[in-house]
């Protein structure tokens, strides 16, 4: 598209007039610009679907990335949540485990007392009953 300005711009057109020269100039533009500007708008109009047919959420945009926002948070309070249950169940796993090996020790020391009785009553009972007893060492 082009326009042709020339003639409106130089104020010795128009028999010299120079007053008119804005006149023309927005007479020109209406003239030419705007129906051709006028036609793409319906165009563009034309192609936008038609708001019957839009499938209403009922939400505005504004309150679509509010939507967003709020599950964003609501998945890193989840994942929170989740890191802090594992924490807490390794703890109490930690806590399990001591117990085990408490419970592991005690059962030695209860079986090392046992084979040390055991070892002394059969050396008690090589010597004869003698009442000599004989204390393992380790």
């Amino acid at each position: 598209m082009k326009l042709w300005f020339s003639g409106v711009l130089n104020p010795t057109t128009r028999e010299g007039s120079s007053r008119n020269v804005a006149c023309y100039f927005t007479r020109n533009v209406y003239d030419t610009l705007v129906p051709q500007h006028l036609e793409r708008i319906k165009t563009a109009l034309k192609l936008l679907p038609d708001p019957g047919e839009v499938p209403s959420s009922g939400l505005s945009f504004v309150s679509r990335i509010r939507g967003l926002e709020q599950q964003i948070q609501d998945q890193k309070r989840e994942a929170e949540q989740q890191k802090l249950n594992a924490e807490v169940e390794a703890e109490q796993q930690r806590e399990e485990a001591k117990q085990e090996e408490e419970q592991a020790r005690q059962q030695i020391e209860r079986l090392e007392k046992r084979i040390e009785d055991m070892i002394n009553l059969q050396l008690q009972r090589a010597s004869g009953g003698s009442g000599q007893y004989f204390a393992a060492s380790y």
